[in-house]
C-alpha cells in the first residue's frame, strides 16, 4: 500500500506561537474528512495481483500523511485482499475493496475474469476408424495466444451414438460411420473439434490374382474392399508396384508391362493391403549368340564376353535375364569347374585355375541358350619353394600349395592339397610382386613395397608386432624405420628377411641361433635392422638365403654318424660380391664358412677365401654359391658328398667356400638337406649330396660325392629357382612352374601320391583337364 506523510509540522508552530504548553499533543489524523483508494476501478484476470493506493484528507483538502487504513472485500471469493492493500483475483465475478481510516471509507470496482480466451483441441479434425481409441489434447490460451497451463477440461460428445468421450479426453468411437463433434470446455470458454469414423477396412480383393503381362503391354486390374462383415465399401485405393523397372501400374489400376521379369503390385486402402506377383513377359528369344566362342587364358586373367540376342523374325534383343554357368568339358559334376572360374552377370570370367571350360548363357523362361568353350592355364612369373608347401605369383595374386597345418598356405581349411590356390586375401586388395614361402608361414611384396605375411605367428615371423596366433589371410608387417617398404623379401624357418632400396637388411622373427642377425638371440615380432659385421663393416645386401630347417623336427632318419644340426643360418651376397653368414655354428661345420669359431655369431661374419660371388642357397648344414661365372663353391658339412669336393665321411667338412669337382657352370644352384641341385643356362640338371626318401634310408638318386648330370631338357630353362628344405622349383620363360623333389606334403602340386620326384615335373600340364579326371 502507498501512504502520504501526514501534514502536522504547521500546525505545531501555530500551536508554539501562541503560546501552547510544550506538552500537548498533536493528532495528525484529526479532521479526515474523506478517504479515495486508486485505483477507482480495475479489470483482472484470476491470479493476476496487484496494489492499492490510499489517500486520506482533511476537510480542508489537505492530504494526511502516515495513515494505516484498514481494507475489505466484498466478495472475498472473488477478490481477496490483503492488510497491506494487495488485492488478487480469485474467480470470475465483481467485488467492491473498501478502505478505512479513522471512520472514513473509500472504495475502487474491481472486475475478476477468466484469462482463458479459446480452447483449441487437437487434433481436428479427428478422422477415426470404427471401435478405436484417441487421446485427444485440448490447449487454452490467453489473449495474447499464449497457452493458460494448469487448466482442466471437462469433454462431451455432440452425438453419443457416434463416439464417446472420458473426462481425460480420451475418444471412442462406435459402430456407426457417421460425423459429428467434439467439445472440451473450461470456466466459461468452449472449443470443438470434427470427428469423421468411417467404417474399418478388413480385406482388399485383388483380381486378377496372378496377372501376367507381355513388355510394352497393359492389363487392367481391380481392387474390391470390404468392411469386417464382408460387405463392400467405397474407398479410394493406392496402387503401388515393387519394381516400376519391371512393371508400373497407375491410379487406374492400369499395369503396365515395362521389361521381363517378375516383381509384385499392390492395393493399399485404410490401413490394409493386398498384394499380387506379377510376371511380364519379354518378346520370346529365337537364338543366342556368345562371343568369343573360344578363348585361351592364363590364371589371373579375366574375360569380358558379349551376348546378343535375337527374336524369331531376327529383331535384337536386350535387356533378358540371363544365366550364366561355367562347367568342365567331359567332367561329371562341376564341382572343380566352380572353382577354377566364375563368371558374373555382366559376362566378365575371372580365370582361377587350370580347365578346359564351357560358359553357357540361357535366356530365362524361354529355354534357348548359347555356348562357349575356353581354356585356363596357370602361368606364374615366380616360385618359392618352402619347406612343406610352395607359392608362386600369378600375374598380382598369390598362389600356394602343400602343407597347410598354420594357413601357410593362405586358406581357411588347414590341410594339405595339391591344387594350386590363390591365397586368401579377404577384403584387401593386394598385388604382389613377390612370394616368398618359409616353414609354417609366407610373405608376399606389393608393389608399394608393403610386406605382408600369412600363417604361423609363434616366433613372431608374421612381423605383425606380437608373438603368438595364426592367420591364414596375409597381415600386413608393421613399419619401423629404415624399412617402411622393401625392394626384396625372403622367408626361412620361422623367421623372414626384407631389403630396402639401399640394400639394407631387416629382419624379424625367431632368434635363438643368432639368426636374424641384430647381435642379440631374442625373438622379434617387428623388422630389426641387420647388425654390422663382426669387424665393424657396414654391409648392404644384394640378395639374401635363409635357412630352412624347422627346429627339432625331422622329416626323414638322417645317418646316424651325422648329429642332428639344431640350427638356422642366414647367408647373403653384398653389392660388392662378398659372401656373409651369421646363426649358430654348433660345430664348425654348420656353414657359417669362416672357420670353426664363433659357435654362435648374432652379426654377419664375412666368409673365408675372398671369393666373389652372385648368388648364394643356404642348405641344412651346408652352403652353396655362384661366381659370375656360374662356378659352384659349397662350404659346411661334407659327410655325405653334399660338398661336390669329391669327399664324404662323417668328418669331412670345410671351413670356407671349396670349389665343386666339375667343368659345369651353372645358372642356378639350390641346397637341400644333404644334396644340391644345380641347373645349366641349357637346361642340364646336375646332382651331388644325398636326398633320402621319405620315411626309409634309400636315397632318390645315386649318392655322389661330386656333380653327375641327373637329365638334361631344353624346357628347363628356368628364370627363377627356388629351393626348399627338400623340393626345388623353378619357372621357364613362359611361366610353366617345373618342380622336382620331395612331395611327402603334396608340395609339388602333382595330384599323385608319389613321395618324390628326380627331375622338374610340370606342376600343371598343358591340358590341366585330363590331369585333374
Amino acid at each position: 500500500m502507498k501512504r502520504r506523510h501526514a501534514g502536522w509540522l504547521f500546525p505545531g508552530l501555530l500551536a508554539l506561537l501562541l503560546g501552547c504548553a510544550p506538552d500537548e499533543q498533536v493528532v495528525p489524523h484529526a479532521g479526515i474528512e474523506r478517504v479515495e483508494v486508486l485505483p477507482a476501478e480495475k479489470t483482472i484476470v484470476t491470479g493476476e495481483k496487484f496494489e492499492l493506493e490510499v489517500r486520506a484528507y482533511t476537510n480542508q483538502g489537505r492530504l494526511v500523511e502516515d495513515v494505516q487504513p484498514t481494507f475489505e472485500s466484498s466478495a472475498p471469493e472473488v477478490a481477496f485482499v490483503s492488510q497491506d492493500g494487495v488485492v488478487e483475483g480469485l474467480r470470475p465475478g465483481s467485488a467492491t475493496i473498501f478502505a478505512e481510516v479513522s471512520g472514513k471509507r473509500g472504495s475502487m470496482k474491481l472486475q475478476v475474469r477468466d484469462p482463458v480466451r479459446r480452447v483449441e483441441i487437437r487434433p481436428d479434425p479427428v478422422e477415426m476408424l470404427t471401435e478405436e481409441e484417441i487421446q485427444l489434447e485440448a490447449i487454452a490460451y490467453d489473449e495474447h495466444g499464449k497457452p493458460v497451463e494448469g487448466r482442466t477440461f471437462t469433454w462431451r460428445v455432440e452425438n453419443t451414438r457416434v463416439a464417446e468421450v472420458d473426462e481425460s479426453g480420451v475418444l471412442r468411437s462406435k459402430r456407426r460411420e457417421e460425423e459429428t463433434q467434439v467439445f472440451a470446455r473450461t470456466g466459461d470458454i468452449e472449443g470443438s473439434a470434427r470427428v469423421i469414423v468411417r467404417k474399418r477396412v478388413a480385406s482388399i480383393e485383388i483380381t486378377p490374382k496372378n496377372p501376367e503381362v507381355r513388355e510394352g503391354k497393359t492389363v487392367k486390374l481391380t481392387a474390391t474392399v470390404r468392411d469386417d462383415g464382408g460387405v463392400p465399401i467405397e474407398r479410394p485405393v493406392e496402387w503401388s508396384s515393387a519394381d516400376p523397372e519391371v512393371a508400373t501400374i497407375d491410379e487406374n489400376g492400369e499395369l503396365f508391362g515395362v521389361r521381363p521379369g517378375e516383381t509384385e503390385v499392390s492395393a493399399s486402402s485404410g490401413g490394409m493391403t493386398a498384394t499380387v506377383p506379377v510376371k511380364v513377359l519379354p518378346k520370346r528369344v529365337h537364338r543366342v549368340e556368345v562371343d568369343p566362342d573360344y578363348a585361351e587364358l592364363v590364371v589371373g586373367e579375366t574375360l569380358q564376353y558379349t551376348v546378343r540376342l535375337y527374336g524369331e523374325d531376327g529383331e535384337e534383343l536386350f535387356d533378358r535375364p540371363l544365366r550364366w554357368e561355367i562347367s568342365e568339358i567331359g567332367a561329371r559334376d562341376d564341382r572343380y569347374a566352380r572353382t577354377a572360374a566364375t563368371v558374373d552377370e555382366t559376362g566378365l570370367l575371372r580365370a582361377r585355375r587350370p580347365i578346359d571350360g564351357k560358359l553357357t548363357v540361357t535366356v530365362e523362361g524361354d529355354a534357348v541358350s548359347g555356348e562357349a568353350e575356353f581354356r585356363i592355364v596357370l602361368r606364374m612369373q615366380a616360385v618359392s619353394a618352402g619347406v612343406h608347401h610352395t607359392c608362386g605369383l600369378a600375374g598380382e595374386a598369390a598362389w600356394c600349395w602343400g602343407r597347410n597345418e598354420a594357413g601357410e598356405t593362405g586358406r581357411s581349411d588347414l590341410s594339405s592339397d595339391d591344387l594350386p590356390a590363390p591365397v586368401d586375401t579377404g577384403e584387401l586388395d593386394l598385388r604382389f610382386r613377390v612370394v616368398a614361402a618359409g616353414h609354417r608361414h609366407s610373405c608376399g611384396l606389393t608393389e608399394r613395397g608393403e610386406a605382408w605375411c600369412w600363417g604361423d605367428n609363434e616366433r613372431g615371423q608374421l612381423g605383425i608386432g606380437m608373438l603368438g596366433g595364426r592367420h591364414h589371410t596375409p597381415q600386413k608387417v608393421v613399419s619401423v624405420v629404415g624399412a617402411e617398404g622393401f625392394a626384396a623379401l625372403f622367408v626361412g624357418a620361422d623367421y623372414s628377411c626384407g631389403l630396402n632400396d639401399l640394400g639394407e637388411a631387416f629382419c624379424w622373427g625367431r632368434n635363438d641361433a643368432g639368426q636374424l642377425g641384430v647381435g642379440h638371440h631374442e625373438d622379434s615380432p617387428v623388422p630389426v635392422r641387420v647388425a654390422s659385421a663382426v669387424d665393424g663393416t657396414e654391409v648392404k645386401f644384394r640378395t639374401l638365403s635363409l635357412g630352412k630347417n624347422p627346429i627339432g623336427t625331422s622329416e626323414v632318419p638322417w645317418d646316424p654318424e651325422v648329429p642332428e644340426i639344431q640350427h638356422n643360418i642366414t647367408c647373403g651376397i653384398s653389392l660388392d660380391g662378398d659372401a656373409y653368414c651369421w646363426g649358430k655354428n654348433e660345430i664348425h661345420a654348420a656353414g657359417i664358412g669362416a672357420g670353426p669359431s664363433p659357435l654362435y655369431s648374432a652379426q654377419p661374419v664375412k666368409v673365408a677365401g675372398g671369393v666373389q660371388f652372385a648368388s648364394i642357397s643356404v642348405g641344412r648344414t651346408h652352403v652353396c654359391a655362384l661366381t659370375d661365372e656360374g662356378q659352384a663353391y659349397c662350404w659346411g658339412t661334407g659327410s655325405v658328398g653334399e660338398l661336390g669336393d669329391g669327399q664324404s665321411g662323417s668328418g669331412q667338412y670345410r671351413l670356407a667356400p671349396h670349389p665343386v669337382l666339375t667343368e659345369a657352370r651353372y645358372a642356378h644352384v639350390a641346397a637341400g638337406d644333404e644334396f644340391n641341385f644345380a641347373l645349366t643356362a641349357e637346361g642340364a640338371l646336375d646332382f651331388w649330396g644325398r636326398m633320402l626318401i621319405p620315411g626309409s634310408t634309400g636315397s632318390a638318386l645315386e649318392p655322389s660325392v661330386v656333380p653327375y648330370r641327373v637329365a638334361e631338357d631344353e624346357r628347363w630353362v628356368f628364370t627363377n629357382v627356388s629351393s626348399g628344405r627338400g623340393h626345388f622349383c623353378g619357372v621357364d620363360d613362359e611361366g610353366v612352374i617345373w618342380c622336382w623333389g620331395w612331395n611327402s606334403n603334396q608340395q609339388l602340386a602333382l595330384n599323385s601320391a608319389l613321395l618324390f620326384v628326380t627331375e622338374p615335373t610340370p606342376v600343371f600340364p598343358e591340358t590341366p583337364a585330363d590331369h585333374f579326371k
